[in-house]
């Protein structure tokens, strides 16, 4: 007899300190998704909580009716209704106090793009279960303080009669507390008065400031050599060459260009003849490709021209001739610059010139030069811009 008493109380013990940690957990989800690692992973937070586990099969969408319905008929204190799908992870949380017999809901989502779905709902499952729990706790010890009966929905305190008895309750909705507002877990986030600022009504909208400019021209001065090749029979050619270029636009160049003397020299029969040439040049450039360190331009340019030959007309008297042509040019070209710095650039220019009226030189009794002309000039310097 002792012993069956014993082990009576040994059961009602049990079962109550069971029911007071343990949890209802349904699991459901889509036909294409798998459930299993929200379940494993939910039961392992839950356990490292203290809570003992149940599981039961479920329909896809458990209402709260059948979630509290299955946590009571199992003795569980809280029970969590999971359903997974595609798009995200839905979750419905009942926590209970058995002291008071008092529940709260939560409901939980969460988005699976946002990453590991699996760890972030359990974690934030198990954050809701505590904060139910405690808020239940402190509505059972504010209800205790102010003598209020847990199990008194309507809030008046436990009195008797005049004649000694107390008032018979009836029905169940004197026991019945009522549950709480859902609250989002989730809550937006509202940006301070601070922050937001509303403009006046008359107040006009903020025009953006306009960029300014730099002024699109600058000066260029280069200097540097000029070799080149004289189709009038003269052969090779060289000299110096000095330029000032004025960048109307930012696409288009403006400038002047001496060239000489270019010098060369022949031998005839004769004797030892010296030729020279100079061309002023006004030139017009046109970007055609602009880089950061490189720029390509088009070239063409007008220029009047000076001929020049000198010599001994006769060896065995040494006697001096000489004789000058005065003409102009027509040219085309391209020009090639490398920005060095900021300031500082090197170009080389490729141009042909021809020459109107070609010079026709004697010298004695013999042709320096004939009634063609054209020249081939390559230019290579270094150049300063501001």
């Amino acid at each position: 007899m002792v012993a069956c008493l014993l082990i009576a109380v040994w059961l009602t013990i049990a079962t109550r300190a069971f029911a007071e940690s343990s949890v209802l957990l349904v699991v459901t989800g889509a036909a294409d998704q798998d459930t299993a690692p929200y379940e494993l992973r939910l039961r392992s937070e839950f356990g490292a909580e203290g809570f003992e586990v149940v599981t039961t099969s479920g329909r896809s969408q458990q209402n709260l009716l059948d979630l509290e319905g299955l946590a009571r008929r199992t003795g569980a204190v809280a029970a969590l209704s999971v359903h997974v799908d595609a798009q995200e992870v839905q979750g419905r949380l009942w926590v209970s106090d058995p002291n008071s017999n008092a529940d709260l809901v939560r409901t939980l989502r969460v988005i699976r793009a946002e990453g590991d779905a699996v760890s972030v709902f359990a974690l934030r499952a198990v954050e809701a279960l505590r904060g139910a729990r405690l808020e239940l706790e402190q509505q059972r010890k504010r209800m205790t303080a102010s003598g209020t009966n847990a199990g008194d929905t309507s809030g008046n305190t436990s009195a008797t009669t005049a004649s000694g008895a107390k008032p018979a309750q009836t029905g169940p909705a004197a026991t019945t507390v009522p549950v709480p507002p859902k609250t989002n877990p989730n809550p937006p986030v509202h940006k301070s008065p601070q922050a937001v600022r509303t403009p006046p009504v008359n107040a006009k909208p903020a025009q953006k400031p306009v960029p300014t400019r730099g002024a699109p021209t600058r000066w260029t001065i280069i200097g540097g050599l000029v070799v080149g090749h004289d189709q009038n029979g003269l052969g090779s050619i060289w000299g110096p060459t000095l330029e000032a270029r004025y960048r109307w636009s930012p696409r288009v160049s403006l400038g002047v260009a001496f060239d000489g003397p270019l010098i060369a020299q022949r031998h005839t029969q004769a004797g030892l003849v010296d030729v020279n040439q100079e061309l002023l040049e006004l030139q017009g450039r046109v970007a055609l490709m602009q880089r950061k360190w490189v720029d390509i331009e088009g070239i063409a340019s007008i220029a009047g021209s000076r001929f020049a030959v000198s010599g001994t007309v006769n060896q065995s008297s040494f006697v001096a001739g000489s004789a000058h042509s005065l003409g102009w040019t027509v040219g085309v070209g391209a020009g090639v610059a490398l920005n060095l710095s900021s300031h500082w650039i090197l170009g080389f220019d490729l141009e042909w010139l021809r020459r109107f009226p070609a010079p026709v030189v004697r010298a004695g009794s013999g042709h320096l030069t004939g009634d063609t002309d054209s020249l081939l000039l390559g230019k290579l310097g270094v150049g300063f811009t501001f």
